[in-house]
């Protein structure tokens, strides 16, 4: 074995620096490398949208945003769920886990859930008031339609759900799209809905009343032209309801009255009510979040059946 050379001593530093430069820099280079963004987060679903607090909730002041969180079914994908937050129309974010959740779970039994974000209420901007929110869910579901497919999204069954506000705005896709109404517009006929302790009927009580009047303006004609309820009939998807009877932020009683007014069509089956007691399991003051309580047989059996 012929013996190791060795570098000069002035050579040997020249080295030791040079690659300790190298180092240096390198480091640097990939320290200032932006992390990739996720292609299933906050994607963008109007052209030239707003786009909220980018990488952070969208709450006021940023006053919502016109994009949407993509969540994967494990396996092949029935259709997809199309989740709108609650917030009293005026905040709120997509990653409310504690509503969303019976909803995400939903990917474990072969559904796409898309969650969306929406233009959040401002008096001072009218263009956020009724029926901005509804409309840009109802672009959402456009997206979803022309978009997913491509991005490996179940097209073939959409159902809407929602908490609070959201239950409203999804139940008022699930009836308002042939109203006819030209407050409403136009919107996407789906193939079902889920309201949580949403407001079915604005004039049905004080709490919704309050409700319809901080989202709606003009007459009692417009608080009914945003009411799920005013819309049902016999051609509508159906609908699957959960309530807490004991809720405050929400009477129960426009959810009841849907129900009545789908058997008094001679349809019973359009609208699916769970009530539930929150008392029950020790909850009662968080009677405005009734998934807690509600059967998960009895909407996983609602969703398999659109």
């Amino acid at each position: 074995m012929s013996p190791a050379r060795t570098l000069p001593r002035p050579a040997t530093r020249r080295l030791i620096g040079a690659v300790t430069i190298a180092l240096v820099l390198l480091g640097a280079s990939c320290a200032a490398k932006p992390a990739a963004a996720d292609p299933d987060r906050d994607v963008l679903y109007v052209a030239n949208g707003a786009r909220g607090c980018v990488g952070r909730p969208s709450h006021e002041p940023c006053g919502g945003s016109h994009t949407l969180d993509v969540y994967r079914a494990k396996g092949p994908a029935k259709g997809t769920i199309v989740f709108v937050h609650g917030g009293g129309f005026a905040g709120g974010d997509k990653s409310q886990k504690v509503e969303f959740a019976p909803f995400l779970r939903q990917t474990e039994r072969g559904w796409d859930v898309v969650a969306v974000n929406y233009r959040l209420l401002d008096r001072n901007r009218p263009d956020t008031l009724f029926p901005a929110a509804v409309r840009d869910v109802a672009a959402a579901i456009g997206w979803l339609k022309a978009i997913g497919p491509t991005r490996g999204l179940a097209t073939g069954r959409i159902v809407t759900a929602g908490h609070s506000a959201g239950a409203t705005i999804a139940a008022l896709i699930g009836t308002g799209w042939n109203s006819g109404d030209a407050t409403l517009g136009t919107l996407p006929r789906v193939d079902g809905y889920v309201s949580v302790a949403g407001a079915h009927l604005f004039i049905a009580g004080p709490s919704s009343q309050r409700w319809g009047d901080l989202w709606v303006t003009g007459s009692a004609g417009s608080l009914l032209s945003a009411s799920p309820l005013t819309w049902l009939d016999p051609a509508d998807p159906p609908g699957y309801l959960v309530h807490d009877p004991a809720d405050t932020s929400v009477e129960v009683t426009g959810t009841e009255l849907m129900a009545l007014g789908a058997a008094a069509m001679g349809h019973p089956e359009m609208v699916h009510v769970e009530l539930v007691d929150m008392a029950r399991i020790g909850a009662a003051p968080l009677a405005h979040l009734p998934t807690a309580a509600a059967d998960p047989k009895r909407l996983d059996a609602f969703l398999d059946s659109v």
